[in-house]
């Protein structure tokens, strides 16, 4: 071979031994350095082993654990998903569990959904990623558990993601909250009243149900379940349940029977007429006849005579339903004035807004009445008395609700700018010089009023009063309203209210202009530049209130680095609400401080985050340092964290006193049910 190919071949050689050798020293490292858990490229995770990443996602380092749970959603192994099921369970930083939350959406498992009810629990975007998930369950154990929910109280933060989950209920859920309507009431058991307030409001709260499977649940066996499906026939009528219907209006329960032909007077099917008449006028109870009656009312079967009778029953029920009898008659108002007069003198609140209503019905003269009794009643009976009152463009009616604006009832306050917006622009020059009464509540009422009749006109009285308004409330109620008029005064207005030197109209005028849309959140980060703090943390604020990054960092910044106590603690709250970890621990390890009056402030600013605070507390239950140990589980006991209740336990055993005993406080306020 000539010495100058043999020269070439061993450096070819050599060239060639250094490469494997330099390959395979690179291949020990990256081997090496994904075994230890580090933060490689997406090709080296998506190499790893089920095993390894379970193991990563377990280690001490968020990011990794993070990483972990992204490549493990794209593995479907029940290995995997048990993985998954215990970060979204149990992870103390919010992102990883929300994360691990993502990937079980959807997933039918009811090990599945008990996740997403301690996720809802947590509120945030954990709670609306829970509520995505548990709308479309098919578990009926699982609507039961999110029934409870919402009974017992457990969890306020819960309350209304579950009230919206139940608002429309499935073939799987309707169940489950007939029985929670009915629960005690077929039996009139003496049942708490805030349970019955419970029972009100969710049935308050339902805006559909599947005639389909409600009324086949009129057959059940649990008399409980029974009432609750009645109830909701009451409120969503149904003709194909007549024939149900009839028979359950001859139980031996007396709730029952009166349910079951309320329902059936609303909705009655003619192949019931016959029966229907029978009870009319062979009924001993007075509510049966007169809820017959009702029901042949809309089959066009009945006259005056037969109804009038009814009005004296000494049942106020019964009159109240006769009186929606003589609603689907058509009688003249000389007939109709003498029977409601005497109704509008009624015991009974209902039946003598029924009459009311009913008297609106007969001009000028029933007019007159109506408001003669409306200026006698109070409370919930005059706000229903005014809002009936809307679309009645007269000049003695406005008056009549202007004078209501600084009632010392809010109801009635509510219910008098609901009436007078429904004049529009025929109400503004009575508004604008209701602006300079020397009552607040006057004030507030006519911006509210305003507010809801909108228009330029409308928006230019509340920028002035939101300027120059001596009233702090008033100013608010202003700023409030002016943040539902997307206008370039509304605009401008918000934007000068960001340098008020107090520090509550500032910040609602913040929050106000994040609603405005794109223009709002140019002005929010233009504020982030002004040469006061104190605006710079309100912007922020209200920035990250919305999720700007740019404002975490200038909120961050505030927090490490300002020597003014409450603004470091308002952007901490302000970041660590948002989900930010590094605010949420700086928090916690504020508690360890000496200085008492400064922990009270820390305790506060966290106790104000509830739930966004949970997992963090729960995993600084372990923490190696005795006073944050104790604060924590003192916090825990004050937020009611019954999730907790297993881990605080454990403290019992600890090894400082003041750590067993705040642990022992801890579970008595976990038992001790809240004020309300």
């Amino acid at each position: 071979m000539p010495n100058g190919r043999k020269k070439s071949w061993l450096i070819f050689a050599s060239l060639s031994v250094l490469v494997i050798s330099l390959v395979t020293i690179v291949a020990y490292f990256v081997a090496t350095y994904r075994m230890s858990g580090a933060k490689d490229e997406a090709y080296t995770w998506h190499s790893l082993s089920i095993g390894e990443l379970i193991r990563l996602s377990q280690h001490k380092d968020a990011d990794l654990r993070l990483k972990a749970v992204c490549e493990l959603r794209r593995r479907s192994s029940r290995a995997a998903i048990t993985a998954l099921i215990k970060r979204a369970r149990e992870d103390s930083v919010e992102v990883v569990r929300i994360m691990a939350l993502q990937a079980l959406v959807g997933r039918q498992d009811e090990v599945v959904d008990d996740v997403m009810l301690a996720a809802l629990k947590r509120g945030g975007i954990e709670a609306k990623l829970a509520s995505i998930h548990l709308s479309k369950s098919r578990n009926e154990s699982t609507w039961q558990k999110l029934v409870q929910v919402y009974l017992t109280n457990a969890s306020p933060t819960a309350e209304g993601y579950v009230l919206r989950l139940l608002a429309n209920p499935n073939e799987s859920s309707i169940r489950p909250i007939c029985l929670a309507l009915g629960v005690g009431v077929p039996f009139e058991e003496d049942a708490p009243r805030q349970l019955r307030e419970k029972q009100r409001k969710l049935l308050e709260f339902i805006n559909s149900v599947p005639h389909g499977a409600l009324i086949p649940l009129l057959k059940e066996k649990d008399m409980c379940i029974v009432a609750g499906a009645l109830q909701l026939l009451i409120k969503f009528p149904c003709k194909e349940a007549s024939k149900e219907l009839l028979r359950l209006a001859r139980s031996k329960h007396k709730v029952i029977r009166t349910l079951a032909i309320s329902a059936l007077s609303l909705a009655p099917a003619k192949e019931v007429a016959d029966e229907l008449k029978r009870m009319a006028k062979g009924s001993r109870d007075d509510f049966v006849k007169a809820c017959a009656t009702v029901a042949l009312s809309q089959l066009g079967g009945v006259e005056f005579e037969d109804v009038s009778n009814l009005l004296n029953s000494p049942d106020p029920a019964t009159r109240r339903i006769a009186l929606k009898a003589i609603e689907n008659l058509s009688l003249p108002c000389d007939v109709l004035i003498p029977f409601l007069r005497k109704a509008m003198e009624d015991e009974d609140m209902d039946v003598r807004l029924r009459a009311s209503v009913l008297l609106l019905r007969c001009g000028d003269r029933g007019l007159e009445l109506y408001i003669r009794a409306l200026n006698k009643a109070h409370g919930d009976e005059k706000a229903s008395m005014l809002l009936a009152l809307r679309g009645i463009k007269r000049k003695d009616v406005l008056r009549v609700l202007v004078e209501n604006l600084q009632s010392h009832e809010p109801q009635v306050r509510w219910a008098a700018q609901v009436a007078i917006a429904s004049f529009g622009v025929d109400a503004l020059p009575v508004l604008k010089g209701l602006l300079k009464h020397q009552d607040e509540k006057m004030r507030i009422g006519a911006l509210n009023a305003l507010m809801q009749i909108g228009g330029e006109e409308a928006t230019e009285a509340i920028a002035e009063v939101a300027m120059e308004d001596s009233c702090t409330e008033v100013k608010i109620s202003a700023i409030e309203a002016l943040a539902t008029l997307p206008t370039k005064k509304s605009l401008s207005t918000l934007r000068k209210l960001l340098h008020s030197h107090d520090s509550e109209v500032a910040q609602r005028a913040a929050i106000a202009l994040g609603r405005l849309g794109k223009e709002g959140f140019d002005a929010l980060k233009e504020a982030l530049n002004s040469k006061r703090i104190s605006v710079q943390a309100v912007a922020a604020r209200a920035l990250a209130f919305y999720g700007d990054s740019e404002a975490v960092r200038i909120l961050r910044r505030i927090a490490s680095t300002s020597n003014d106590e409450f603004l470091r603690l308002v952007s901490l709250q302000a970041l660590a609400r948002g989900g930010d970890e590094w605010a949420s621990w700086t928090l916690i390890r504020m508690l360890s401080t000496n200085d008492e009056k400064q922990r009270m402030k820390v305790r506060a600013a966290i106790l104000g985050l509830r739930e966004r605070m949970l997992m963090p507390l729960l995993a600084s239950l372990r923490d190696d340092n005795a006073t944050i140990r104790a604060e924590a589980v003192t916090l825990l006991g004050l937020m009611r964290a019954e999730t907790a209740r297993d881990e605080i336990s454990k403290l019992l055993n600890d090894p400082e006193p003041t750590v067993r005993d705040a642990a022992k406080s801890a579970l008595q306020m976990i038992d001790t049910p809240c004020a309300h």
